[in-house]
């Protein structure tokens, strides 16, 4: 057991760390507009309260004071008056946002240039205009080599910001480009499948032969063509408005799988969509990556 000696040197070391707590917690609302006072992460309790802890109350909330008043411990302000994230994590996740968006820049200085006949621009003049889709307004690109910009401004708590650290890791993982091509080739595939329900010419049947890579039965592999690298359709899919021209037609689609007469309308844009994505294939057949 302690001894009243040692518990009034616990009480006084509990005093100034609770001093020392208060001075970071004014420092860090006049610098850097983190209010601490009253949240959860605030360490303090009633000095008053000190006098009824015994020696083992007293080390536990020394060291959380202890732990507060460390270099260590830091804070940012999040989306939101209150919001409050880490400021280890958002350090970490500025760190690897930045090297993220380098990583991205690197691609994006070899295509820029790239004149493609169907649009009339190079790659760099559209993503530029940016064109957006006649009926869901969505961009026309997925554009990834713009860089990240959501900043502490942006993130509500840490939650969430440990969400975002975890896809910068997976994006500079080795893997990570051929994952995403991948994943988009099966987007494309079901939106190809639906709109083969409703549609059928020669158009169609050059965009199936330049994405599956063969003619007629392909189990017998009857009339094998060349197929689209991963490079082409990344390359389709990411700086032309192939992959919005794909969506737009596979939305049409959806509706005359149910209803053949459902979307008149739209009957002749449908099938403009289909040339148009035949007609970049054929653009980028022309580009040596």
């Amino acid at each position: 057991m302690a001894s009243r000696e040692e518990i009034e040197q616990l009480r006084d070391l509990a005093r100034k760390r609770h001093r020392a707590v208060t001075q970071k917690v004014s420092r860090l609302k006049r610098n850097n507009g983190v209010e601490i006072s009253g949240t959860k992460k605030d360490p303090r309790k009633d000095p008053a309260s000190f006098k009824k802890m015994n020696s083992i109350q007293l080390k536990a909330h020394i060291n959380r004071l202890d732990t507060f008043v460390s270099r260590e411990t830091s804070w940012v302000r999040g989306a939101g008056k209150t919001a409050l994230l880490t400021g280890n994590l958002y350090h970490q996740y500025e760190a690897l946002r930045k090297t993220v968006n380098r990583k991205r820049e690197t691609p994006w200085e070899g295509v820029k240039d790239i004149f493609i006949p169907s649009l009339g621009v190079t790659v760099g003049e559209f993503q530029g205009e940016k064109p957006s889709h006649p009926v869901t307004g969505n961009p026309a690109s997925r554009a990834p080599h713009l860089p990240i910009l959501t900043t502490n401004k942006g993130i509500p708590n840490d939650k969430q910001l440990k969400k975002l650290i975890g896809d910068l890791k997976k994006q500079l993982g080795e893997d990570y480009g051929s994952k995403v091509i991948n994943r988009d080739r099966k987007i494309f595939a079901k939106f190809l499948k639906d709109i083969s329900k409703v549609a059928s010419n020669e158009d169609l049947d050059a965009i199936k032969h330049a994405f599956y890579g063969y003619k007629g039965n392909k189990k017998k592999g009857i009339d094998p063509v060349e197929r689209m690298s991963p490079a082409q359709f990344a390359f389709l899919w990411n700086y032309t408005n192939f992959a919005d021209a794909a969506s737009f037609d596979y939305e049409i689609a959806k509706s005359k799988v149910q209803d053949p007469t459902a979307m008149a309308e739209w009957d002749e844009s449908f099938n403009t969509q289909i040339r148009h994505m035949k007609s970049l294939i054929n653009d980028v057949r022309g580009i040596k990556f």
